[in-house]
């Protein structure tokens, strides 16, 4: 398992806010529960990111890329207060964001 380098850590962060989140067609989504469940419903994250190498084993196939990440960092990627320890990214998919306005 890597870690997860500064340049990789720059480009989530970006995906933090609303504007850099559009143009990229991502999202950072956190929560042992939700990954397992969108994984387990066939929607496969580009990317999970863990503090904790443990806690990975439960959920993530062989072919997901598992970044390594201080606590640290994941409270800067992710919106809640006290996030879990593992977060995914993944591609967004449904209508244009042109489509709602």
């Amino acid at each position: 398992m890597e870690k997860l380098s500064k340049e990789q850590f720059k480009q989530l962060s970006k995906i933090t806010v609303k504007k850099y989140r559009q143009q990229a067609g991502k999202v950072i989504v956190s929560g042992m529960r939700l990954i397992r469940q969108t994984i387990q419903n066939g929607v496969a994250p580009e990317l999970i990111i863990v503090s904790d190498p443990e806690v990975i084993k439960t959920i993530s196939p062989a072919e997901i890329p598992i970044r390594l990440a201080t606590s640290a960092m994941l409270n800067r990627l992710c919106d809640t207060r006290n996030p879990q320890e593992v977060a995914a990214l993944y591609k967004c998919t449904g209508p244009e964001p042109e489509a709602f306005k």
